[in-house]
This record gives structure tokens, sequence and C-alpha cells, in this order.
């Protein structure tokens, strides 16, 4: 509290105790703000004076995600919303201009818009091939987009405002966060908490006495989230079905798909009655099944596949499904459960390896799928770039088997030696595994050392060091690299008519890296 008397001659009143991470958070919304503005005006500009006519009503649909982009810039700019937890509390406020309660939910609605615009997004995508007729009056489709989005705007403010509004005993369970004593980075007052949105669950512990206006407030959030990923999902599939039906016509093997979708709906019912009679299992253990039958049929298809055109692309596939079976088989062993508590990050299993050694092999298999992904684009880019670098395959893969090695092991350091417990984690987590925190998971003070200070304030340096190190900046920035080049290449190479099997074989490339 002494810090932010102390301060003065700054525009707004900081946020956090830490004058470092106040500029540092400050300076950066400033930069990206400026940036978003800039961006999706010029975004504008190309769209409306661009003399392209494929382009169609389709601008249209650029030109809402930038206006959408540029309000939600401009609010959050006004709002500067943080959101917090305290036990089983979710915390909005502002820190701008708008720092009153009106701010989040604000900020809230103009948060929202953006789920109708991509629904109605991928909905263009699926009538533009499947059903041109239905964009035939662009005004409908732009109307119910509107609609839809004022709609779903309302909703999201009635949320924030109505739902999630404080009352005296969310008030009252929050007092010591708002006076100070609690551990939190950012400053809070006593006479502000009424300008916070509020949602407290539970009255009680987690689970015990629910509090039914904000569990409503969240399963409505919830409802249209989940609403708009069935639609995006649905008419992802759509696409990728027309697009694969129109490209196997295109090579002659229309008749061919249709043979076999026939034989498999006289099979229907075969499969039916085979999930039927596994149907008592664990909803884990018909996850990890299915995922070990698809992987193994991926495999089966891929090796006695009998066309030429796959090449070495097929081991590449491979890979993909191997190294799902693997991660599928340590996820059944170990079954990890992720967990905060204050600063600190937990793991732990809860199957048939509940040691420390189960979360750590856990966290080594899970990190193989960064270098798999970045030589898949290397593999295109080289593909249709530099195919001599693919002429000796046993390279290309044996460089792809020791970086996996290399980043494996790095993986299972981070967890067995920098995020090992030491007795400060162990003291500071006390609480926690002794059952004194509400918290869904069962936890006992003896199992506290099989799960592998204040906030910005004496740091950790092993741990920050691991922390850092599972970021590998350098390998993200690489395969990002790849797949731009990748992306650019196929373009051209699809535009260009001089070589005639051209967009075949890239075709063909992305159909069978589907399954993968």
């Amino acid at each position: 509290m002494e810090t932010s008397q102390t301060w003065t001659g700054t525009m707004f009143s900081p946020q956090y105790h830490n004058r470092a991470i106040n500029d540092i958070s400050r300076a950066i919304q400033e930069v990206i703000t400026v940036l978003a503005i800039t961006v999706n005006l010029m975004l504008l500009r190309i769209v409306f004076t661009s003399q392209r006519r494929e382009i169609g009503s389709y601008r249209y649909l650029i030109a809402t995600f930038a206006v959408s982009d540029l309000i939600y810039t401009s609010v959050h700019w006004l709002v500067y919303p943080i959101p917090e937890m305290y036990g089983n509390s979710y915390l909005l406020s502002g820190h701008n201009i708008i720092s009153s309660r009106f701010g989040p939910c604000l900020y809230c609605t103009v948060y929202s818009q953006a789920v109708p615009i991509l629904t109605f997004h991928f909905l263009y995508r699926t009538f533009a091939i499947r059903s041109p007729e239905y964009l035939s009056r662009p005004a409908r489709f732009f109307g119910a987009l509107f609609v839809t989005t004022v709609i779903v705007d309302l909703d999201g403010f009635f949320v924030m405002w109505v739902l999630f509004r404080p009352d005296e005993e969310t008030l009252a369970k929050n007092a010591p966060f708002f006076a100070g004593n609690t551990s939190a980075p950012v400053i809070h007052r006593i006479e502000t908490a009424g300008d916070h949105v509020q949602a407290l669950y539970w009255s009680d512990d987690t689970f015990e006495k629910p509090r039914w206006l904000n569990l409503l407030g969240a399963f409505d959030m919830m409802a249209v989230i989940s609403a708009t990923y069935i639609i995006v999902i649905v008419c992802g599939h759509l696409i990728n079905k027309y697009l694969k039906t129109r490209f196997l016509q295109w090579i002659g093997l229309g008749k061919c798909m249709e043979h076999k979708d026939t034989s498999a709906e006289h099979h229907s019912g075969g499969y039916i009655r085979s999930r039927t009679s596994v149907s008592h299992l664990q909803p884990e253990f018909l996850q990890e099944l299915l995922a070990l039958t698809v992987n193994c049929m991926l495999l089966r298809i891929v090796f006695t596949s009998e066309r030429r055109d796959i090449g070495s692309y097929r081991y590449l596939i491979a890979t993909f499904a191997v190294s799902d079976l693997l991660y599928t088989s340590i996820h059944w062993l170990v079954y990890p459960i992720p967990e905060m508590y204050g600063n600190s990050y937990m793991i732990s299993g809860h199957n048939i390896l509940t040691s420390r050694i189960g979360p750590c092999i856990y966290g080594t298999i899970y990190s193989q799928a960064v270098p798999i992904l970045t030589f898949h684009f290397l593999y295109r880019t080289f593909s249709i770039r530099n195919p001599e670098y693919l002429s000796r395959p046993f390279r290309f893969f044996g460089a792809l088997l020791i970086t996996t090695i290399i980043i494996d092991l790095d993986g299972f350091i981070v967890n067995w030696v920098l995020f090992r417990p030491d007795e400060e984690t162990l003291a500071k987590n006390a609480p926690f595994f002794s059952g004194n925190v509400s918290t869904p998971v069962v936890h006992r003070i003896e199992t506290a050392r099989d799960h592998s200070g204040k906030t910005f304030e004496k740091p950790r340096w092993l741990n920050l060091l691991g922390a850092l190190n599972i970021t590998r900046f350098l390998q993200w920035i690489g395969m990002g690299s790849c797949v731009q080049r990748s992306s650019q290449e196929e373009y051209s190479r699809r535009k260009s008519t001089a070589v005639s099997n051209g967009p075949v074989l890239l075709m063909k490339q992305r159909r069978y890296s589907f399954p993968a």
C-alpha cells in the first residue's frame, strides 16, 4: 500500500505492488494497443481498396473481424481488466479510465462478440463450397451475423452485470483479499471492493452449498462456447468431407470411395454392438482404448498401402502414430493431474505409477511431440523446395530420432531435477497436502514428495530455469519459420501451371497428413 502512495506523476494509478512489473505491463499494454489499431486499419484499407473480384462478399467478413478487434482493443485499453482468483471466487476489475464495475462488464461484452463472428466465419466457408445459394444474398447472412452478435453481447453483459454482481456474501468472503491480508501481486483497497465483478460459486468448500446465480452465469458462458465449438467442428468436418470427395473424383477414385462407404454402412451394426459391450468401462479407459485403436489402424493402413506416391512420408506418419501410442499408454499408467497452489505448480500420478517417476515420465513423453511436429514441416518444405535432402531418408529420420531423444532427456531433467520437491516447497505447500485448502483432488501429507515465495519476489532460479527451458523459444521459432516457408511454397506451387502434377502431389500430402 505504501508503494501506491509514494508514486506520483503517473497518468494512471499503479496496479501492481512491484513497480517494475507495473511499468512493464503498462508499456506492453500501450505497444499492443498501437500495433493492433495500426494493423487492423491497414487490413481494412487493403480489403476495401482491393480490386480482386474473387474475394466477393468475403471481404465483409474480414472487415467484421478487423472492426471487432478494433473495438476490443479500444475497450481493453480503456478498462485494462485484471482477472484474479481467491478461493472459490472469480474476480475481475478495471484499472484504467473505466475503473467502476461497468468497465469489466463492458469488456466481457466485447470479449464475447468474437464467438459468433468465428462461428459465422466457418458457416460462410461451409456455405461457399457446399451451398453457395445461401450466400446469394449477402445482406441476409451478415444481417444474421449482426443480430447473433448483438444477442451474444447482451447475454455476456447480463451475466457479468446481473449474475456476477457482488453481494453481501461475496464481499464478506473476499474481505481479507481486498483488505490486503493475503499475498496478491495486485494492489487492492477495501473501498473499491464493489467495483469488482465477483462470482462465488460455493458458499463453503468446493461442491458444497452452491450459489446458483453465479453457477448459472458460468453454465451460460459454457453453453455459448460449447455451441460454438460444435458448429466449428461440424463445419470443419463437412468442408473436409466435401474437399476429399471432390479430390477423389478428380483423380478418378470417386466410385471406389462410394463403394467403400456403402460397405461401411452395411457393417455399422457390428460397431454399435462392440461399443455397447464396453459401455460399462470408465470414460478414461474408453478414451485410451479409442486412441490405441485409431493409431494401430493408422499404422496398418500406412504400411499395407501400395501407393508409391506416399514414399518415405509413410514413415513420418508412422512416427506420429507411434508417438501417440506411447503418450496414450503413459497417460493411462500415470493419469496425471496438474494443480496450482499459490505460486506452486504441481503434478502427480493417480493410477499405477503414483510415485514421482510417473509424472516425470509423462512430462518426458509429452515433450516429444515438439520435434516430431517440427520435422513434419521440415519434411514438407524439403519435399517441394530441396528434394535432394530427402534422397536418403535414413539421415532425415535419424536426425529426427536423435532430436527427439535429446528433447525427451531434457524434459526428464526438468521434471526430475529442476522441479524436484525440497524442504522449502514442502513447507510452503503443507496446508495444501494436509487438506486445509479447498481442492477437488484428494491429498495426503505422506504423498507430498510424489509431486513434481511471493509473486515476483525472491525467485527460485532452478524452478524458473525449468519453466524457461520448457518454452523452448528457438524450437517454436524454427517451427514457425518452417510453417511459413512451407505455406508460401505450397501456394506458389499450386499457382504455377508449369508442372501439372504439382497440385496433385500437394493435395495428396495434405490428405495423408490429416490422420496424423
